[in-house]
């Protein structure tokens, strides 16, 4: 029954911590993952091994990564430090709301892509004096 309670106050605690998120880092959160998912690296150097993240670029969500060795992969740090998690940390918002704004602006990108540009003859109203169909020829 404790241990119920326990979970459940838990729960709770990251409820709220995913509600008080504050939006202007939330937005830059998200403007940071959408570029370096397009490429942008984050800050960090190349050494003989491979990439390793700066002093200002890590977290503790990087202790997990394996750093580079003889056999390993190179780039286990930069494609962590790309990803939501470690974006996420950086900024201090959850990855469960930098994950939901993302796909909130691209929801939103979609909409807008979708709109027809309105013609700037039909808002005038020129259209109707040049198109036969209009004035019925």
């Amino acid at each position: 029954m404790q241990l119920t309670n326990t979970i459940n106050a838990l729960q709770q605690q990251e409820q709220e911590h995913e509600h008080a998120t504050d939006p202007a880092a939330l937005a830059a959160a998200s403007r940071e993952y959408v570029l370096r998912q397009n490429g942008k690296l984050p800050p960090g150097t190349w050494e003989q091994r491979g990439w390793m993240p700066s002093e200002a670029e890590t977290c503790p969500c990087c202790a997990t990564v394996h750093g580079p060795h003889r056999g390993g992969p190179a780039f286990g740090f930069l494609s962590h430090c790309r990803g939501a998690k470690h974006v996420a940390a950086l900024f201090c918002v959850t990855e469960a709301a930098l994950r939901n704004e993302i796909k909130r602006q691209a929801r939103e990108e979609r909409v807008a892509q979708s709109a027809p540009w309105p013609d700037p003859a039909w808002a005038s109203g020129a259209a109707d004096k040049r198109d036969p169909l209009i004035i019925g020829l």
